[in-house]
């Protein structure tokens, strides 16, 4: 039942990374005694992406699933970094990126089809994200991204990149400001 499920252990140097469950070393001790997982004693044999094979009980795979699921089931993976980017045939080009309105306005267009990135995750695997995935997701993160790369005058950046480190800023500046008040009670300062 665990074949093929990915679960993210420690490797032999103890940082998290993703492995693969290969296939069942061991049946379970306790065959139709229990239905419940972490009671199971099953032995199985995990692959992690550096071609390292480890052998795992069931009830410490299912353990290790369970914590890396929200409350409706769905795996969540925390971003470490952003590595690389791209973009594909279908991505518009910087002279298709802007449209005119009625009025003769000229306004950008609120696109991201094309462009993909590769993502570091927390616990060491890398893979292709589409940027409309990212950006829901880690916008800012995403923003400081295209303006290290100087990508943000592409139109799938264009249009949002900006608002969003500004966004950032007045977040950082309503921290700060806040953190500064409370040195003050009723306008008088508070000694330290």
């Amino acid at each position: 039942q665990y074949v093929g499920a990915e679960v993210a252990l420690p490797d032999a140097a103890g940082v998290r990374r993703m492995a693969k469950v290969i296939r069942q070393v061991r049946a379970n001790s306790h065959e139709g005694t229990t239905n419940n997982p972490l009671l199971d004693t099953s032995v199985f044999e995990v692959q992690f992406p550096d071609g390292t094979i480890d052998h795992l009980t069931a009830n410490l795979i299912a353990e290790n699933l369970m914590s890396q699921c929200d409350e409706n089931g769905y795996h969540y993976q925390a971003l470490h970094e952003i590595v690389e980017h791209r973009k594909d045939g279908t991505a518009l080009s910087r002279d298709d990126g802007f449209i005119q309105s009625r009025s003769g306005n000229i306004h950008p267009k609120r696109t991201t089809r094309g462009w993909e990135l590769l993502v570091e995750w927390k616990d060491g695997s890398v893979t292709w994200v589409p940027l409309k995935d990212l950006k829901a997701s880690n916008p800012i993160e995403l923003a400081e991204y295209a303006m290290a790369n100087n990508i943000q005058s592409e139109p799938a950046f264009n249009w949002w990149v900006k608002e969003t480190l500004r966004t950032r800023d007045r977040m950082i500046g309503k921290v700060k400001t806040k953190y500064w008040r409370t040195t003050h009670k009723f306008g008088i300062r508070i000694p330290k």
